[in-house]
């Protein structure tokens, strides 16, 4: 072999594993087929080449545990701290645990020329439904703003699916009291209207429409680490993900605990007037605007005390890497990955052509001072808005905790930004 093809080093491997299996959370049998598929190309190194078929067959004993598979990831229990190291932490507050009698059995062929390697690895679960009922029903929390005519035959094939995983919605009041009457929903419904009444039986809290209405959810879980479904009612939806036709997989997944927690960074807003209700936090943005009618204001901005710029326009974005693909996108912000550790500063109309969006680092407190011909200037964190005086001192910096978001097994965030931004539709492609 020489060339590019010269240094090429691949293992393939295929690994499959019969467990009957007893999961303590929710006190239940399981019997299923766990597969490995494994791929390894490696760069250029080692001179040696080597082929090496195998083929393996075992046994295992009775044992316990510590990790749980959730969809095609299999996540570990660790203590606090150690996030990162190693196999993924279980990302949920419920901790899982199993104990299982398997008996694995595989084949395999490797053939290679390098030390050093690039290391991607793809786990095909295969699953039977549960050798007995699952004594742990599910309850869910569920959310929406209004019912619209169009709507109400995909929120009715919702409900109905619950009902058929038996699990057990809690319903927004204002929004039960809408579609109380356009829906056949249970005799005797469970409702909540505040945060607080979201206890720790709710499981999940599913949003029911689009971006915008996720973000109320957001408000509602605060701190709870509750995590959370966005089920896409409205139009784009970069973070309600979940389309209308995928309610019968979406529903199922849930009920089979198949699918994969995102953790998403939050933006905490501290300021010299208590504003936002006590809840100083947003999951895209903070936002700082000029009045409708004022002309451009100075907005002096400090990282860490340091002077970065004094910006001349409209206002300021200071968006999540969640928020990148939102309000900061379309004022010309670039994309950022949800797992980076950063916020991203774009300008909203600037008067200076040079002055673009910059990237900053998440562990900084980043403060401002405004001026401006107008008393009143306008702060917002996401689709909430207040009007202050504009000597008003603000600060933010990243919220001491995260939301969890779900989604299905499939869907990842390279394959939102083909779908929503119409990436790859070129036809010379």
């Amino acid at each position: 072999m020489k060339g590019k093809f010269g240094h090429l080093l691949c293992t393939l491997h295929f690994f499959f594993k019969l467990q009957v299996r007893y999961c303590f959370n929710t006190n239940a049998w399981e019997l299923a087929l766990q597969g490995d598929f494994n791929f390894y190309r490696f760069l250029p190194g080692d001179p040696a080449f080597r082929f090496t078929p195998y083929v393996t067959l075992g046994a295992g004993l009775f044992n316990y545990d510590p990790y749980a598979y959730l969809g095609n990831e299999k996540y570990y229990l660790r203590p606090l701290g150690t996030e990162g190291q190693g196999d993924t932490s279980y990302p949920d507050r419920k901790q899982y645990s199993s104990m299982a009698v398997s008996i694995p059995f595989g084949v395999g062929i490797k053939f290679f020329k390098a030390k050093r390697f690039i290391f991607t690895r793809q786990r095909l679960p295969l699953r039977f439904p549960s050798a007995f009922p699952n004594k742990h029903n599910l309850k869910v929390a569920v959310y929406s703003r209004v019912l619209d005519k169009e709507q109400q035959k995909d929120v009715q094939f919702f409900f109905n699916e619950l009902q058929k995983e038996e699990i057990t919605p809690v319903i927004f009041q204002p929004f039960f009291h809408e579609v109380k009457e356009k829906l056949s929903l249970a005799d005797s419904v469970e409702t909540f209207l505040t945060s607080e009444d979201l206890t720790n039986e709710i499981d999940f809290i599913i949003s029911l429409g689009g971006d915008g209405t996720l973000l109320d959810t957001v408000i509602l879980v605060r701190n709870k680490n509750i995590p959370v479904v966005g089920i896409n009612f409205g139009r784009l939806g970069f973070l309600a993900s979940i389309g209308r036709d995928e309610l019968h997989e979406a529903v199922k997944a849930l009920a089979r605990r198949s699918f994969i927690v995102d953790k998403r960074s939050l933006i905490h807003l501290d300021s010299s007037l208590s504003l936002f209700n006590g809840v100083p936090y947003a999951l895209n943005e903070f936002a700082i605007h000029k009045r409708d009618v004022s002309p451009m204001i100075k907005i002096h901005t400090y990282l860490n005390g340091e002077l970065l710029n004094t910006y001349w326009a409209d206002g300021l974005i200071l968006a999540t890497p969640t928020g990148s693909t939102g309000y900061s996108l379309s004022c010309q912000g670039p994309i950022v990955f949800p797992d980076a550790c950063s916020f991203v500063m774009t300008p909203i109309a600037p008067h200076n052509l040079n002055v673009r969006s910059i990237v900053v680092p998440d562990n900084i407190i980043i403060s401002f001072e405004i001026e401006s011909r107008s008393d009143d200037i306008i702060v917002a964190l996401d689709s909430r808005r207040e009007v202050v005086n504009k000597n008003i001192q603000l600060a933010v910096r990243k919220e001491s905790f995260t939301i969890n978001l779900v989604r299905l097994n499939e869907n990842n965030f390279l394959q939102t930004l083909r779908n929503k931004l119409s990436w790859g539709l070129d036809k010379r492609n």
